[in-house]
């Protein structure tokens, strides 16, 4: 099971930006700073927000895997429907013209599987090449009706490749919603990272103009002046990462969702105005979408190796046979007729019915063979569904530990926050009293902006925790119904 991981990187770009003159840096920063304000405003402008539901909806009705996954379905339900007319009788219909000689002289020959001609009327003293017009209008039927269970295995086969079919397509529902919620997660953590660097600079903005007035007035050194740009430049630049990362969420989540989607936006009042709760009890790993995959390839490749052990069986069979037979060498007189209208028309009739049996000796010993390599593959199948369900056990608990961690940690982060706003505006204070320096008051502010974005991390985590074991169990409903 995939592990869901957010990783934020507020200072990707500052250390490129600083490898070139100062100069240079100056117009890259104010460059980047104008692109990323004008690609936020042109975000919020365009921005459409949908709840995870409705989001959700659109991938389960337009996500091209999963309309793959239907079409695999419907083919599925034909070939079904083919292995049950195999119960019907057999019955080919048959009419030609001919134009051909009559010679022909008694005994056997072998027929050279169907493509030699087949001999007719009566033996002559001598060659004669004079050709004349023929017809031949036949019927056969044959109807195995008792083949000893190997019709029917072949439908069992079937059922079960149609099944497999329909598990294939759960599975892959609940992984791509697992996806889908995952991303919504993360760009739902990513706007309120981005909101809390917009509130820094402004904090950051505000401490500049406090600062500025200081120096100005001589209070303060004017080397506090050359610090507090560069702590607003980097707070500047944390912000064009957090926007980047909102629009990576959003070209994502359009993605997945199977829609042209330009700028999404998510709701995340309920993921960060409170915490999820206890999770019910979860599902039984036996219902996990992943596990009932396994179980129908291993029921298909159990009954492929009964239906080739069903393929080298007898089948016993009723046929019936009627022809009408037409020929310019005439029945009556011993003329030939080289017209068309007297070679076409029939002059005998004959029908068949009966009873036959066949058997495909020859084929026993290789569909023993195929018979033998299906039983290990269908063993072999057997193992690896042991494999996932001990691996989906370890894994559910897993993700109960890491949900009750999160949740432990989500609970502390509000604490972590309100002191680290106590302790900003206090060394504010002390600063703009001259009782403390800059560096104390930027130290400050830098845990208070860390505090911010941990309390967003860690409630958002919480939630991604949830989600985790959601796809540990495979009940996704463990955690929309908490939304």
């Amino acid at each position: 099971m995939q592990k869901l991981n957010l990783v934020f990187r507020p200072f990707a770009y500052l250390s490129g930006l600083y490898a070139s003159s100062p100069l240079h840096f100056i117009r890259s920063l104010s460059v980047r700073i104008l692109f990323g304000a004008g690609l936020l405003a042109a975000g919020d402008a365009a921005a459409q927000t949908r709840t995870l539901g409705e989001i959700l909806d659109e991938a389960a009705k337009n996500f091209p895997v999963l309309k793959a996954r239907q079409a695999g379905i419907a083919s599925s339900g034909y070939q079904v429907r083919s292995a049950r007319t195999a119960a019907l009788p057999s019955v080919t219909a048959q009419h030609q013209y001919t134009f051909s000689t009559g010679n022909n002289v008694d005994g056997a020959l072998f027929p050279n599987y169907g493509t030699a001609f087949a001999p007719s009327g009566g033996v002559s003293p001598v060659n004669n090449y004079q050709g004349v017009f023929g017809s031949l209008t036949s019927i056969v039927a044959d109807w195995q009706f008792f083949t000893f269970g190997r019709v029917k295995a072949n439908i069992r086969l079937a059922e079960s490749a149609r099944d497999e079919q329909e598990a294939l397509y759960d599975n892959a529902l609940f992984q791509h919603s697992i996806k889908v919620a995952d991303t919504y997660l993360g760009l739902s953590i990513s706007q309120k990272i981005a909101e809390a660097r917009r509130r820094i600079l402004d904090r950051t903005r505000t401490l500049e103009k406090v600062v500025s007035a200081a120096v100005r007035s001589g209070i303060k050194a004017p080397v506090d002046t050359a610090f507090v740009n560069a702590t607003l430049a980097g707070a500047r630049i944390a912000l064009l990462e957090a926007q980047r990362n909102v629009r990576h969420q959003q070209l994502r989540l359009a993605e997945l969702s199977g829609t042209a989607y330009d700028s999404l936006q998510a709701d995340s009042l309920s993921f960060f105005s409170r915490l999820p709760s206890a999770a019910r009890a979860a599902a039984a790993p036996e219902s996990h979408p992943f596990l009932a995959l396994s179980r129908a390839e291993y029921e298909r490749l159990s009954q492929q190796a009964v239906a080739s052990r069903k393929s080298w069986l007898p089948s016993l069979s009723l046929i019936g046979y009627g022809h009408a037979r037409g020929s310019g060498n005439s029945n009556q007189d011993g003329k030939q007729y080289t017209d068309f209208a007297n070679g076409v028309r029939y002059q005998v009739y004959n029908y068949l019915f009966g009873f036959s049996t066949r058997w495909q000796l020859t084929d026993i010993a290789r569909l023993r063979y195929n018979y033998k390599a299906d039983l290990y593959q269908a063993a072999n199948a057997g193992y690896m569904l042991d494999h996932s369900r001990l691996r989906l056990e370890t894994e559910a608990r897993d993700a109960e530990d890491r949900f009750a961690l999160s949740l432990d940690q989500a609970r502390l982060t509000p604490v972590q926050l309100n002191a680290a706003r106590r302790a900003y505006n206090q060394t504010r204070a002390r600063y703009e009293s001259g009782l403390a320096d800059l560096t104390a008051l930027t130290q400050s502010i830098t845990v208070l902006n860390q505090a911010e974005i941990d309390f967003y991390i860690s409630n958002g985590n919480a939630w991604r925790s949830l989600l985790l074991k959601a796809a540990a169990t495979g009940d996704i409903a463990l955690f929309l119904d908490q939304i």
